[in-house]
């Protein structure tokens, strides 16, 4: 089955396309300019160097955050697009699984503590267990911390930290769904019409409006 993996979690937009569990092609592209929509055209190119064509994708999995909002957005809509175009299947993986799989070399078993920046000094933290053959079998639901409490917490239960800011240096990339177990809930099916990214927490703009407001923005409001 051709499946194509997007994630952008981190900001940037990782792409990668495999054939059942056999890598064919991977990259990244970045999505600073706001103008125009480099995702879809870089999705394009990933699956020429794969050999293949839009067409061809029976599987789409989409990194479903925390992350940054329009870069989640922008990845999200374009794997939506897919699907919708293809018939092709939808789902989703937890984007702080992808920082620790899509490690190289492996990661050596055992437990870590994925972090991805949050802004005003918190952080996305999720403890991942690593397998003995390098495979990610589980990821806890990320929470939204400060750093110093992330960092409290990982020396509390003497987990490494890995994530862009660390030590060990490694960035969520769509490549890693190659080393995810699909068992457990890890990687599961989702509706694209009901699914959206977990941003973590309130686009600014939603931040604002109910501040000036003084209620919650209703999810169709505005339409």
């Amino acid at each position: 089955m051709l499946t194509l993996a997007l994630d952008a979690s981190a900001g940037d937009a990782t792409i990668a396309v495999f054939d059942g569990t056999h890598l064919l092609s991977a990259t990244d592209t970045p999505l600073k300019d706001r103008r125009a929509d480099p995702l879809l055209p870089a999705v394009v190119r990933a699956l020429q160097d794969a050999g293949r064509a839009v067409k061809h994708v029976r599987r789409v999995v989409c990194g479903d955050g925390p992350g940054g909002f329009t870069a989640l957005r922008l990845a999200g809509a374009t794997a939506k697009g897919i699907v919708r175009g293809t018939g092709a299947e939808f789902w989703v993986t937890p984007s702080l699984a992808l920082v620790a799989a899509a490690a190289e070399p492996p990661l050596t078993p055992g437990e870590y503590l994925t972090l991805l920046d949050a802004r005003r000094e918190e952080c996305y933290a999720a403890r991942v267990i690593v397998a003995a053959d390098g495979c990610i079998t589980h990821c806890d639901d990320p929470r939204r911390m400060t750093r110093d409490a992330a960092l409290e917490y990982a020396m509390i239960h003497r987990l490494s930290c890995i994530g862009p800011d660390e030590t060990a240096p490694l960035r969520p990339h769509a490549r890693g769904l190659g080393r995810l177990t699909w068992h457990g809930g890890l990687v599961r099916r989702a509706d694209p019409a009901q699914w959206e990214p977990d941003y973590g927490r309130l686009a600014e703009a939603q931040v604002r409006w109910e501040a000036t407001h003084q209620r919650a923005l209703q999810p169709d409001a505005g339409r």
